[in-house]
């Protein structure tokens, strides 16, 4: 009869222990890391800083930059850059700089444009020359910080960066209230 409650008391521990209870935690879907690699060239250009969300390419750069504070008295800047290991390869980067619109009510005029970084700095009109590269087959990687300077204040006589003067309501205490935007577009020539 020991024996037989014993047996019954093991079984007894064995269940309130969990061991033939069932699992009540749910178990989540698979997890995966992606290992990526290139071989031959590559090129990746963009913005060192991206907006809240998203991914940077490859090359660590950001497709798009948005600064929303772009009246403020300091300007607004970012670093723009590449890194490619292409050979063989001729090209340019150029930088458009649009004026700041408000639909087709308003026209904040560019005052400058200030660019850091290695390398002389081209401009034709409303275009900037950032790089020129020939390629080496090495590892390339360039950046520069490039600052936009909007006309906050009017004064006579003013000239935006294309050397055309200016009127009152260019310049930002003089436009017509609203929200503004400017594009700065990037392109890449090859020779």
């Amino acid at each position: 009869m020991k024996k037989r409650t014993l047996a019954i008391l093991m079984i007894l521990v064995l269940a309130t222990a969990g061991l033939f209870a069932v699992p009540t935690v749910t178990i989540p879907g698979d997890v995966t890391a992606s290992l990526q690699a290139t071989i031959g060239e590559y090129f990746y250009h963009g913005f060192t800083t991206g907006n809240v969300g998203d991914t940077p390419n490859a090359g660590g750069f950001y497709a798009a930059k948005t600064i929303t504070d772009a009246f403020n008295a300091t300007p607004p800047s970012f670093t723009y850059g590449y890194k490619t290991n292409a050979a063989n390869s001729t090209f340019s980067l150029k930088m458009t700089v649009a004026d700041f619109l408000n639909g087709s009510s308003g026209v904040v005029k560019i005052e400058g444009v200030t660019v850091s970084g290695a390398g002389a700095l081209t401009q034709v009109g409303r275009d900037f020359e950032l790089f020129t590269f020939t390629g080496n087959g090495v590892d390339n990687t360039a950046q520069k910080t490039i600052s936009i300077v909007p006309f906050l204040t009017f004064n006579n006589g003013d000239t935006d960066i294309t050397g055309a003067v200016i009127v009152a309501a260019n310049a930002v205490n003089g436009a017509p209230a609203g929200a503004y935007q400017s594009l700065i577009t990037f392109k890449i020539t090859g020779a």
